[in-house]
């Protein structure tokens, strides 16, 4: 994707993330697919994981994502020493499944990766995989756009 496009992207993010502007404003007149669970035997793991995790683990901010957020437990690279010695002790938990899509982190925000202790901060790292599945910068805007409003919508205080 052109740097041009990743910035479009991000400016529609900023708009989005104004819990006002999210309630009163509608569509950016792109499509966006429903709410959807994934298939695949790793997706559905690692899923049923994070529910367990938000039930039992103690945290204060959530990062929500796909490949870019769950790769930081895997061990290539150090990323899961510096996960383990820079986020978890400050509270942080990784919620993300790689290769998911807007869609995808939607249905599981409502199907229990939300179900734990409210935390106090969210960071959101999805719509790259809508990208490379052929959907079009506002398509992928709004599938984040919609995101943004059902964390807003469950989780009003954080």
């Amino acid at each position: 994707m052109s740097l041009m496009r990743l910035a479009a992207v991000a400016a529609l993010l900023l708009v989005a993330l104004s819990p006002a502007r999210a309630q009163r404003c509608g569509p950016f007149n792109a499509s966006v697919p429903p709410p959807a669970p994934r298939t695949d035997a790793a997706a559905v793991s690692v899923f049923h994981r994070i529910n367990a995790q938000v039930k039992t683990q103690p945290y204060r901010v959530l990062f929500l994502g796909d490949s870019l957020v769950e790769r930081w437990n895997e061990p290539r690279w150090g990323a899961r020493a510096v996960w383990a010695a820079d986020m978890a002790p400050r509270g942080v938990l990784n919620a993300g499944v790689s290769g998911d899509r807007t869609e995808h982190l939607r249905w599981r925000l409502d199907h229990g990766n939300l179900d734990g202790p409210k935390p106090r901060g969210v960071v959101l790292l999805i719509g790259t995989n809508d990208l490379g599945h052929g959907r079009s910068p506002q398509e992928a805007a709004e599938g984040i756009r919609q995101t943004l409003i059902r964390l807003r919508q469950k989780l009003p205080d954080t």
